[in-house]
């Protein structure tokens, strides 16, 4: 309460300093007033008056919908702000209060999130308006998200705005998540494995023994895309995946083992709007779509082949995807095998869906779904490129930093999502470069070490026995060779996973190839479908019973047994001295198989800073002894190098295929020539690259060549590289600087190509220069005229008198 007397009814105003000062008060209090009249200055009081109506001075809150059904894009929350006082404007006819929104930060990850922003603004001319914010449910792996969950309002600071709407705490309010009442995406996983025994999402299996690009899934709405890439698996008719490639909105993610030069990472810099997120764990590399689905596959050492499978999302339910992966509809798989136009065909409609996998759709059903001209994400033509549209929708998270400063970016697209996800990112690094460099050049050249003639070292197969057994002995052996596994037996009780579906897939090929090289890989997929089971069912998992289950799985479940050249411990693999990766398969003391440097080991320095080396091979596996040898060189403009130091620093590993050497450790700050080195054999700085496992023996040796396209020129890039200079160019102490420019310092020097490419030449006509000795100078001005130096001079020299007179008096 404030009680302040007044001499003019005019003075009975409530101003922003008295609400603010002497009130200490802010915005969201009801007011009401009262007024006593006196006879005079310190005279007889009246009566006093009866109170006014209480008015609400702020921003009303009115949860509109306060119930969010998770996937349900018509059932989302909505809540209106109105004010009910004016939006004042500091030094504008016109400006906005921000309204920023923010759930607890323990919420992140499993709780609201917002379609527009993290809030909204009151705008000054609309201030009486209703104005809205959207609530949704950030979609997580989990296969439930319900709860309640309390979301805060805060004003945000702004200088337009009146001090008076500071630190308003609106009142907070409860949304409420509810799970889809439709339930049949749960568990649901469409997979490729092997030599290709494919499953959809509703269970139908069947086989794809052709070689090709197919499209394995395509959802409607969003757009995003799966292909798979099929080859020869080297054994008769037998053939494999050896790529996968994913686009979302404006990114496309591409694994091709496929070739001589195998690629993992964003194609051709398509990495601009981060509606993927990929992610490692050990060999596992799962990619995140925003909406919840993901692609999981595992690249392990020794193999060019994988088993592919995607797990679908409360958004892939309702036939909302398509493709080879057909419509999930429930446990009705008599609709999968859909045509692009929406019609199916009826092979095998009449069988159960989990039946005998042998089944073989009709060619028209796989050739539909085959990767038409202009479609493919392996090879991305212009034409590919041009029909990407940007994401569709994107969510904002809004924790407690997003609500602090207006003006601050508020924290919508992908990237908000993907801090929930586990595991190393992928591919970001190498294709944040690639745009960096693409954006500063018109250089179209290849950024990857280009297709050669090399044999890859790594075997396609682990083992190749030749065998020949009944379908009764396969079966025997394929259910001993699962039960050698510690959480075969496990994982029977865990729901939607079906070990005993890889036992049929582990007999299949065994009759199929007359080997059993594909058994380690049925049972990697049983380990790899149980974790991911409970990595989703947060309901089995809170279930007393089952939890004990879960922590023995999670404990025992280590990849590929660590190849019998290690132990596990709490899930992951100890290796034995020697061996390395998360399954313990590699032989560290071999070198890895260098294939290249990215764009050829060129590094202009016009356009780009040249600090890390991006390096490609097979084999690079993640640990403490991966080391980059880097051995300093310069290179004189005739090509011969000389050798200056060598240094040893620890890799940074990106993939089992890339590894990133951070150069800029060993480059000297300042290059100064030395005296007893012509300037002509300095001409490009380059670092001879290798990578080793072990820090010991070491690969194949590239050289990376640190350039300025201003005026050197590459030359014989595909044989022995080499660097000329560009016509009209000097190259003194590692710049380039162009014909006819004078020494800052000197005006009796001049770049003269004519008399020297590495120095300085001596202006002979130019009154008052002799022939000056050999210099280093670097410090550079713009061509100009001798008249022009000779005025600056005689400035500088003016100045000088000027300040002395005016010190001595």
């Amino acid at each position: 309460m404030l009680e302040q007397p007044k001499d003019k009814l005019s003075d009975l105003q409530l101003t922003e300093d008295i609400f603010n000062n002497e009130m200490k008060q802010t915005l969201g209090v009801e007011i009401s007033c009262v007024v006593l009249a006196l006879s005079g200055p310190n005279g007889i009081p009246g009566i006093r008056s009866d109170r006014s109506d209480a008015f609400f001075a702020g921003i009303r809150v009115n949860v509109v919908k306060p119930v969010i059904v998770r996937g349900d894009d018509k059932e989302q929350g909505l809540v209106t702000l109105t004010s009910t006082i004016p939006i004042g404007c500091i030094g504008k006819t016109g400006c906005s209060l921000p309204i920023r929104a923010h759930v607890p930060d323990e919420y992140k990850c499993k709780g609201p999130s917002f379609g527009n922003n993290c809030g909204t603004s009151i705008f000054s001319s609309k201030w009486n308006n209703s104005h809205n914010i959207v609530i949704t449910a950030a979609d997580t792996v989990e296969y439930s998200m319900q709860g309640t969950f309390l979301i805060y309002l805060k004003t945000a600071r702004f200088w337009t705005s009146p001090r008076i709407w500071d630190n308003y705490y609106l009142p907070n309010f409860q949304v409420e998540i509810v799970d889809s009442p439709k339930k049949e995406w749960r568990g649901k996983v469409c997979s490729s494995n092997n030599d290709l025994h494919m499953r959809t999402f509703d269970g139908r299996s069947f086989e794809n023994h052709n070689q090709g690009e197919y499209i394995l899934y395509r959802h409607l709405f969003y757009k995003a895309e799966v292909q798979m890439k099929i080859r020869s698996c080297g054994l008769g008719h037998v053939h494999c995946q050896c790529g996968v490639a994913v686009k979302a909105g404006l990114d496309v993610f591409v694994v091709d083992l496929c070739e001589t030069i195998p690629f993992v990472g964003y194609k051709d810099g398509l990495c601009v709007e981060s509606a993927l997120d990929v992610r490692r764990n050990g060999n596992t590399y799962t990619i995140f779509l925003l909406y919840g689905t993901y692609v999981t596959f595992s690249l392990s050492p020794g193999y060019t082949n994988f088993n592919i499978a995607i797990t679908s999302s409360v958004h892939d339910q309702s036939a909302k995807s398509t493709a080879l992966c057909g419509a999930l509809t429930g446990d009705d798989c008599t609709d999968d095998f859909r045509m692009r136009d929406g019609s199916w065909l009826i092979t095998g409609v009449n069988l159960p869906c989990h039946s005998n996998p042998l089944i073989q759709p009709h060619d028209s059903f796989l050739n539909e779904w085959r990767v038409r001209p202009n479609e493919s994400l392996f090879d991305l033509s212009q034409d590919v490129k041009d029909n990407l549209s940007p994401w569709v929708t994107y969510v904002c998270v809004c924790g407690n930093k997003s609500e602090q400063i207006a003006d601050a970016p508020i924290p919508c697209g992908g990237h908000t999502t993907q801090e929930c996800h586990l595991g190393s990112k992928v591919g970001t690094r190498a294709c944040s470069i690639i745009n960096t460099r693409r954006r500063r050049s018109i250089s179209t050249k290849d950024r990857f070490p280009a297709p050669t003639d090399r044999i890859r070292r790594s075997a396609t197969y682990r083992q190749e026995e030749s065998i020949h057994m009944t379908e009764e002995e396969a079966l025997t052996y394929c259910q001993d060779y699962m039960n050698k596994s510690q959480i075969y037996s496990l994982c029977l009780n865990v729901p939607s996973t079906h070990p005993e579906k890889n036992v049929e897939t582990c007999v299949m090929d065994i009759l199929l190839t007359n080997t059993t090289v594909w058994s380690e890989s049925s049972r990697e997929s049983m380990r790899e479908q149980c974790l991911n089971e409970i990595s989703r069912n947060n309901t089995f998992r809170e279930v007393e019973e089952a939890s004990g289950i879960v922590v023995e799985i999670q404990k025992k479940a280590c990849p590929s047994m660590c190849s019998n050249r290690g132990h596990c411990v709490n899930g992951a693999c100890i290796c034995d001295h020697g061996y390395g990766a998360s399954d313990c398969f590699t032989n560290l003391h071999e070198p890895p198989d260098m294939i290249g440097l990215l764009d050829n080991g060129l590094c202009d320095e016009r356009h780009v800073e040249c600090d890390q080396a991006f390096v490609y091979g097979e084999t690079f596996v993640e640990g403490e002894n991966l080391t980059c040898r880097i051995k300093s060189f310069t290179m004189s403009n005739q090509g011969d190098k000389t050798f200056e130091k060598t240094d040893y620093v620890p890799a940074e590993h990106e993939t089992l295929f890339e590894v990133v050497c951070p150069v800029q450790k060993t480059r000297r700050k300042k290059r100064f020539l030395p005296k007893n080195i012509q300037a002509s054999d300095r001409f490009v700085i380059g670092y001879t690259i290798s990578v080793s496992n072990d820090g010991l023996n070491y690969g194949k040796d590239f050289d990376l060549y640190m350039y300025n396209s201003e005026c050197q020129l590459p030359e014989n890039i595909s044989t022995t590289i080499t660097f000329g200079l560009q016509d009209g160019y000097c190259f003194i102490d590692h710049a380039c600087i162009i014909r006819g420019t004078i020494s800052e310092k000197d005006e009796c020097l001049i770049c003269d190509d004519t008399q020297s490419d590495f120095q300085w030449s001596t202006r002979e006509n130019h009154a008052g220069c002799r022939n000056i000795p050999e210099t280093s100078l670097t410090t550079l001005s713009p061509k100009g005229s001798s008249t022009n130096l000779k005025i600056n001079f005689a400035f500088l020299f003016v100045s000088t008198l000027a300040l002395k007179i005016i010190f001595q008096s």
